[in-house]
């Protein structure tokens, strides 16, 4: 029997109309454009420019096949289902796992109310099913304590609710609804003080050496229009520390050419930075802008090659961009973060091992909390050796009694 193929469209006209589409839904299509146009290519070189379920099946087979990063190829599998749910019409499709529902108790009003009240907030719908789950599993709990009537909840139920809970971290997000049962009069007393709280687990920073990180740079090849534009990036965030989310939202109205600085305001923080500009810096940022920045009229500054779609890019690119550097050049990057968060980590070491303090570094890299720096201390190896003490001799007594000699009444 013959096979029967899949529908197939124009590839370069579905993915504008996938795009116009999701601008349309108000979703960011940075990261697709640059997926996109890479199938663009593909499907040309392959498919004679057309697109269909197996063509989309055959590019992410052949991204997988060099592509190391989980995130990115999460982006190229969704994007490849939006479109072959555009083969069949549907532009606007989106993934939505099943809900799962909330746990049944004598309470159900009180949590449907609750549900009620936070989406009038400007929450997000799935923040919002986070807390009501919350609260629907701690008033589950209520009544499996025997509790029939919200003002007779006690501080014995919050700790109840924090044992049985599976995420300890997550649970402080109970405390909206303490407050609202509170001000709901469902609760004799505002319980919010009594929720336990949980450090959040800080896994230890990668760390690149300065020989390594001189090794990626010397490794790109500025002839290229794309070499140029990494070279700066990379720079970027070797030398100022700057976060993706701040190269990729960087303008040409954050570059001061009389003052020869780069002045931003943190996304992440809110705070005002302002980097001066190195001749190393001007030389890179501006042999990209003149020579190899493409056309456009977007006011940002890194913008994707066009083949055949040009846009800002995002933030997971700008990441992406220092870990395919990173592999190109060699360096071994096992058990080790190789996204851009790593190279400001490294310049945040580098920094301290120099004989910064923890406020001049906090001030470099823009943090907000006095005791943020302090996180890198624990790859100092060096400086926790020159604080070890030397380990006092064993006495007699205590060498007997470990050899078996002696007993200790």
């Amino acid at each position: 029997m013959k096979k029967k193929q899949s529908a197939k469209h124009d590839c370069y006209t579905l993915t504008q109309e996938m795009l116009k589409a999701m601008k349309d839904d108000g979703y960011s299509c940075s990261h697709h454009y640059y997926i996109f146009s890479a199938l663009v290519r593909f499907c040309k070189k392959s498919y004679a420019g057309y697109y269909s379920t197996d063509a989309g099946a055959s590019f992410l087979a052949y991204k997988r096949e060099y592509v190391k990063s989980k995130e990115h190829m999460t982006e190229c599998t969704l994007a490849i289902a939006r479109l072959d749910h555009a083969l069949n019409g549907d532009f606007h499709w989106h993934p939505s796992p099943p809900l799962k529902p909330y746990k049944r108790s004598r309470f159900d009003e009180i949590i449907n109310d609750y549900e009620k009240y936070l989406s009038q907030t400007r929450k997000s719908k799935n923040d919002i099913r986070r807390h009501v789950r919350l609260a629907a599993d701690f008033m589950a709990i209520a009544e499996a304590n025997r509790i029939t009537c919200t003002t007779d909840v006690t501080p014995s139920i919050i700790y109840e609710a924090f044992d049985q809970s599976s995420y300890k971290e997550e649970f402080r997000k109970i405390k909206p609804f303490l407050r609202y049962a509170y001000n709901h009069k469902l609760f004799l007393f505002d319980f919010r003080t009594f929720v336990p709280s949980v450090s959040r687990h800080k896994p230890l920073p990668s760390i690149y050496s300065p020989k390594e990180i001189d090794k990626v740079l010397n490794s790109i090849d500025r002839n290229t229009n794309s070499g140029k534009r990494d070279y700066c990036i990379i720079l970027l965030a070797v030398r100022f520390g700057m976060r993706a989310s701040d190269i990729a939202a960087l303008s040409f109205d954050n570059i001061d050419e009389i003052g020869n600085a780069i002045n931003i305001i943190q996304e992440k923080t809110g705070v005002s930075m302002m980097f001066p500009m190195s001749k190393e810096i001007a030389d890179a940022f501006y042999d990209y802008v003149n020579n190899a920045r493409p056309d456009s009229d977007e006011p940002y500054v890194f913008m994707r090659i066009p083949h055949p779609l040009t846009g800002p890019l995002s933030t997971q690119r700008i990441s992406t961009i220092v870990s395919d550097r990173l592999i190109a050049a060699g360096i071994d990057i096992k058990n080790r973060r190789h996204g851009s968060h790593a190279l400001r980590a490294s310049l945040a070491t580098h920094l301290l091992n120099n004989g910064a303090s923890y406020p001049e570094v906090q001030q470099v890299l823009g943090h907000t909390s006095p005791d943020a720096a302090t996180h890198y201390i624990r790859v100092e190896a060096g400086k926790l050796r020159e604080c070890a003490m030397e380990v006092p001799p064993v006495s007699e007594s205590l060498r007997s009694y470990l050899e078996g000699r002696h007993r200790f009444p």
